[in-house]
């Protein structure tokens, strides 16, 4: 048979219906003939372990990377991959066995589980593969049922091909694995890492290549383990075979060479285990309802179910968001800050202070050549061991903000803890201090490869795309004074500023003796940016200035939209940028690419240089309803909101800049779901907070046909609300909590008291 062809699918979901229990990807063998799906990732995942299957069934993804295809399938826990791929193939014992993917009858998968169905001659076999909330492991299990009326003599062949390694470049593993049988199945270390298959039953055979596996840790070539088991099945007999793969870290085999029993003995109860505390997650979230837009409606209750997939503490004292699937699944604070503003929205207060005292944890305390970073800088990449790696122009900019927004979003109960960070995150403006450029007062990076290369004593550095001399992770030149960079070092000076208020005088809601220093640097910039960077032939802005200061850069990208998302711009200047960013140039019907097609350095496949980004669709979305465009930000929402569905709760990193299909992309990155679901909140609904006393300012930006909206269940603080909007106007019903003031966009409201309800008239310039 062939692979499965997609079921259809409702567009939205009855009011009833528990928005994690519904599965995101169905399938059943199609009808004799009939041409194959194609293949689909599938993605099951807790906070310590994940699972990359294909739609076929098995572990075992065959995907795109760098213009070639790498396997991706296997198991990845506590920070680790564990494994490559792990199959299984079933068959009689007197013929080579049916590989499980090419058995498939049907398959349901969910954000924790998936369930497939398979049939051979003369057996059948139910296949459940379920990811624990706080495991690093992996449970998987076959149910067999012998269908021949004379018995039949079965043989399950499972290959695991053993990588113990966190990933952190594309293909990188250690030079020699230690493999061994043990009494429970199979052990694996390498480096510090280890992973364990614990067996319900003992194979009958178990090699590496063409040897036994030894009883003893024994270096041996990569390749795959594999192991047999025979049995014989009488009709209409069942046999259930179950494995648990678990690991991570080395030394928490060597502190307890028991637990891989343990966790095998518990795994039984994962799956109740894992439908409980997903039931309990989603209770806990806001609900977006869009009666006239039932895509946009589905596209949220996607983004927000990847966003929790993407929620790791693969160690007690290390949380956050893996960046995604497959080749960045570690922590990536660049990626992570684009991630938290839609975690506080959906009132993860405790997920975002543990996460920005993980990021602060690691901030660089002195200079460090060889892992490009300077004093005061926020790691871009964290993994178990611990392994981390700095390196980048914009994300120690960031962090002030974010600081600032838990403040915002959690209040007086995070006080204390944001106190604590404010040394880091002065730490954080000295560090931005030192790369501002005395001529110009603006921002610049650079001079990190080129600093790591003297460090090492060697000529280049290699990361496996070509690498200006700006940071080690930028795949195109974004030396000097990038635009983006000046928004987010604005964004941290205005931050600090709100901070130090906040915090030295919790009650108050306005300066009262002007503004701070950090707030009049920030205006100046602003001032400088919109002077410097004019593009009037464009109607739009430049992408940078040449170093030193120099002539404008005149290349058109979507990175200057945020100056259009944070308010810099008169309203009628910034609709005219966002008309500008989604002429046909740019954006495409799957998305925004990264450079304007109509530029001379224009490459459909360069990473930044042409391919299509989900997060620029997503700024371009977030611009244009800033800008009160309320139809074009919410046809671009529908581009992003069609991917989710199109990918079953996937969202790709990037697609290539001239065909709507993903290329060198992971299939799921926190980039392309949060900032979506960021221009929701902030966007669509045009909701902002200021910390204390708390308030609410809403200022929806909604099409002119729709009649209604709700949002349910919004966390501000401690306080629970439900709102209704109708054109022109807006109901709030308090659901617990403290009161929390409500305003429109000119400042005009009202006390919401503790159970009580209020109606605010809507004045903002998309009404007038």
């Amino acid at each position: 048979m062939g692979t499965p062809g997609t079921s259809a699918r409702s567009a939205a979901l009855p009011p009833s219906t528990s928005s994690w229990d519904v599965p995101l990807l169905e399938l059943h063998a199609p009808p004799e003939g009939a041409a194959p799906s194609p293949l689909s990732p599938v993605l099951l995942s807790g906070l310590r372990s994940a699972a990359i299957l294909s739609s076929q069934g098995d572990l075992d993804l065959p995907w795109d990377t760098r213009g070639s295809p790498l396997q991706w399938g296997g198991v990845y826990a506590q920070g680790v991959r564990l494994t490559g791929p792990w199959t299984i193939a079933v068959g009689r014992a007197s013929n080579p066995p049916v590989p499980l993917s090419s058995s498939l009858r049907s398959l349901s998968a969910r954000r924790h589980e998936m369930v497939s169905l398979h049939a051979g001659d003369g057996w059948t076999a139910r296949q459940e593969i379920v990811v624990p909330v706080d495991e690093p492991a992996v449970t998987r299990k076959l149910v067999l049922t012998g269908m021949d009326e004379r018995g039949i003599d079965l043989v399950v062949r499972m290959s695991l091909e053993p990588f113990v390694f966190p990933v952190l470049m594309e293909g990188l593993r250690p030079p020699n694995i230690h493999l061994q049988r043990t009494p429970q199945g199979l052990s694996f270390q390498a480096d510090g890492y280890a992973g364990n298959l614990v067996s319900s039953d003992v194979p009958a055979t178990l090699r590496a290549g063409d040897r036994p596996l030894p009883a003893s840790p024994e270096p041996l070539p990569h390749g795959p383990v594999e192991l047999t088991w025979s049995f014989h099945l009488d009709p209409a007999e069942r046999l259930e075979l179950s494995w648990v793969l678990w690991g991570g870290l080395e030394r928490d085999l060597k502190v307890d060479p028991e637990r891989g029993r343990r966790i095998f003995d518990r795994s039984s109860q994962w799956r109740e285990e894992r439908r409980s505390a997903e039931s309990s997650w989603w209770e806990e979230r806001p609900v977006l309802r869009f009666p006239q837009d039932p895509l946009l409606e589905e596209g949220a209750r996607l983004a927000m179910g990847a966003l929790r997939a993407l929620q790791q503490a693969p160690e007690p004292d290390m949380v956050g968001h893996v960046a995604g699937y497959p080749w960045y699944c570690s922590l990536w604070f660049r990626d992570i800050a684009w991630m938290l503003p839609a975690s506080l929205w959906l009132g993860d207060h405790e997920w975002g202070a543990r996460t920005l005292r993980t990021a602060f944890h690691f901030q660089s305390r002195t200079r460090i050549p060889i892992l490009g970073a300077q004093e005061g800088e926020v790691p871009m990449q964290v993994s178990p061991g611990p392994i981390f790696l700095y390196g980048t122009s914009d994300t120690t900019l960031h962090f002030p903000a974010l600081a600032d927004r838990l403040w915002r979003h959690a209040g007086p109960s995070v006080a204390d803890t944001l106190r604590g960070f404010m040394p880091s995150v002065a730490a954080c403006l000295a560090w931005a201090d030192r790369k501002v450029e005395p001529a110009t007062g603006l921002f610049a990076n650079g001079g990190e490869i080129a600093e790591m290369s003297e460090e090492a004593q060697h000529g280049a550095v290699q990361c496996g795309f070509d690498a200006h001399d700006t940071t080690i992770w930028d795949s195109t030149d974004r030396r000097a004074h990038a635009i983006d960079l000046q928004v987010l070092h604005v964004r941290a000076l205005r931050a600090a500023a709100a901070l130090h208020r906040s915090l030295d005088d919790p009650n108050a809601s306005a300066p009262s003796s002007g503004p701070r220093p950090e707030e009049q640097r920030a205006d100046a910039i602003v001032q400088k940016v919109l002077k410097l960077y004019g593009w009037p032939e464009e109607s739009y802005l430049v992408d940078t200035l040449a170093p030193g200061g120099g002539l404008p850069v005149r290349k058109l990208r979507p990175n200057a939209l945020l100056t259009v998302m944070d308010g810099w711009l008169p309203r009628e200047r910034a609709q005219a940028m966002v008309r500008r960013a989604l002429r046909e140039d740019l954006t495409t019907a799957w998305g925004v690419r990264t450079l304007s097609r109509s530029d001379p350095t224009f490459d459909p496949e360069a990473y930044h240089d042409g391919q299509v980004w989900t997060i620029a669709t997503d700024w371009a979305a977030h611009a244009a309803l800033a800008a009160g465009l309320a139809e074009a930000g919410v046809d671009t929402l529908h581009t992003v909101a069609t991917l989710l569905r199109e990918e079953h709760g996937l969202a790709n990193e990037c697609y290539h800049g001239l065909e709507a299909r993903p290329f060198n992309s992971c299939f799921l990155l926190g980039l392309s779901v949060g900032p979506f679901l960021t221009a929701l909140f902030e966007g669509l609904w045009g909701l902002s907070v200021r910390g204390s006393p708390a308030t609410l300012r809403v200022a929806p930006v909604f099409p002119a046909a729709w009649k209604g909206a709700t949002l349910e269940r919004l966390r501000i603080g401690e306080t629970r609300l439900d709102l209704r909007w109708a054109p022109g106007t807006l109901r709030a019903d308090h659901r617990g909590g403290p009161p929390l003031r409500l305003e429109n966009a000119v400042g005009e409201g009202s006390l919401l008291a503790p159970g009580g309800s209020l109606t605010l008239a809507l004045r903002t310039p998309a009404y007038e």
